[in-house]
């Protein structure tokens, strides 16, 4: 029997880097989901849905939060990041405290970079890392299967 994919979801905006990231995970042989609909609360309908199994997610932090988070960010889409990982966190895979999330940004705020990597969220500066360096983070991350 062959052994199952790590299943990878891919949330940016951004097309050319999602694309090229996508590219490279699944030449690696990860199976890559990728959401171009960038908002925090498709995010969490996606992470929600028990069918994809999702392993790991990469994230860009700024966002536009989507309905069902609007109220709670007075459409501050440098904070949804934040929203989103600790929903995550606390309710969709409260039982999963490691699940792994590697954030994307070009977000310079240290006190948002620092709330991601109090989440235990590994933090990618898109100024500074590229591919390489997105591959590297995903082969270290520890996946676990329930």
């Amino acid at each position: 029997m062959a052994e199952e994919k790590i299943r990878i979801f891919i949330a940016d905006d951004e097309s050319w880097y999602l694309e090229g990231v996508k590219d490279a995970l699944e030449a690696e042989r990860y199976e890559v989901i990728i959401e171009r609909r960038m908002t925090g609360t498709r995010i969490l309908e996606i992470m929600k849905d028990p069918k994809l199994q999702i392993d790991i997610l990469i994230l860009d932090i700024m966002m536009d939060p989507g309905s069902e988070l609007a109220d709670e960010l007075s459409n501050d889409g440098t904070k949804t990041g934040i929203i989103v990982c600790k929903k995550i966190r606390e309710v969709i895979k409260q039982n999963e405290p490691d699940f792994p999330i590697i954030c994307l940004t070009v977000v310079d705020d240290e006190s948002i970079l620092d709330q991601m990597r109090q989440m235990h969220c590994i933090v990618l500066k898109k100024t500074e890392v590229g591919i390489k360096e997105i591959l590297e983070s995903v082969r270290n991350m520890k996946v676990f299967r329930g």
